[in-house]
């Protein structure tokens, strides 16, 4: 066994978010009833979102990154290409998928916050590429160690 992996008699915080065998639980869409993928639950749940510093940080790399682009415009970080500044999206360099299988599955709900809004690991793309990027194909592990603990709705 790795030292990863939990042993039968360790106990996980089983919770609203954390079965008892140290998964995370399924969320279900309203509109179909189905299950949602697991990192779009991975990720509502454990990773909330930007704070307002990160928000400030990215409308002033917006700015910087404007160049020729125009008033409405600004390079992409991705293409080098320039986009409107209302198709800006902020991306990690390192997905978010990687953090959850090596760190963000192991760690309390503080850590994974603050590597979230973590703006050395930022950079501003256009929607449609950071939206086509994805995971970079990396899965989103299900499970979840002892030192894991959930976030506020959990």
């Amino acid at each position: 066994m790795s030292s990863e992996e939990i042993s039968d008699d360790a106990a996980c915080a089983a919770d609203n978010c954390i079965d008892a065998d140290c998964n995370v639980r399924d969320t279900y869409s309203t509109g179909t009833g189905q299950p949602r993928p697991l990192g779009q639950t991975i990720r509502a749940r454990f990773y909330p979102g930007f704070n307002a510093t990160t928000q400030a940080w990215a409308l002033n790399r917006i700015n910087a990154l404007q160049g020729t682009c125009g008033a409405t415009g600004y390079r992409c970080e991705h293409c080098n290409q320039c986009v409107l500044k209302s198709n800006a999206s902020l991306d990690h360099v390192v997905p978010v998928a990687t953090h959850w299988n090596t760190t963000g599955r192991n760690t309390d709900q503080n850590t994974r916050f603050q590597w979230y809004n973590d703006t050395n690991n930022l950079e501003v793309v256009d929607r449609n590429h950071n939206s086509s990027m994805g995971s970079g194909g990396v899965n989103y592990r299900r499970d979840v160690t002892q030192n894991f603990s959930g976030g506020p709705n959990c």
